[in-house]
């Protein structure tokens, strides 16, 4: 099923993460380019772009059908992919946008309150960001109802 269309296409996925995809024969919708993504926990997920459509620009995430956890997936999804929730042009109708806070605590132990974003995958691309290199300050993500995730 799909989880959500990317404004994104196959091309700029390429470019940008190197992510190869192939011309896959057919899911009876007619021919399509695909390329499976796994994320850092291996949870794999399915990318793909119809070819037969008028305008081929989209390209779509598929998640398992049996997923009891749209949202979560999705978002697992975008953060593999780096992509923050602006980009998306259509999520899966079940898909809920959840607030979340990315906090900062400095050396010194004062708490400050870095953003709030729109959905999970949009802090996570930003706290990736601010964590690649090495300092004392711990960062840490809250949900939009105050409970710490990470």
């Amino acid at each position: 099923m799909y989880g959500a269309y990317l404004s994104a296409t196959p091309e700029v996925l390429t470019e940008r993460l190197g992510i190869q995809f192939e011309v896959e024969g057919t899911d009876g919708l007619g021919p399509m380019d695909v390329a499976l993504l796994e994320d850092e926990y291996g949870k794999q997920f399915l990318l793909t772009r119809l070819k037969c459509v008028q305008n081929p620009q989209h390209t779509a995430v598929r998640i398992r059908e049996d997923t009891k956890d749209i949202t979560g997936d999705v978002c697992d999804a975008l953060e593999a992919l780096e992509i923050n929730s602006s980009e998306v042009i259509h999520f899966h109708l079940d898909f809920r946008k959840e607030q979340h806070s990315l906090w900062r605590q400095d050396d010194h132990g004062h708490r400050y309150l870095v953003g709030t974003f729109p959905c999970r995958s949009d802090v996570a691309i930003v706290l990736r960001r601010l964590t690649m290199y090495q300092h004392k300050q711990m960062y840490w993500i809250e949900k939009g109802d105050g409970t710490a995730e990470s």
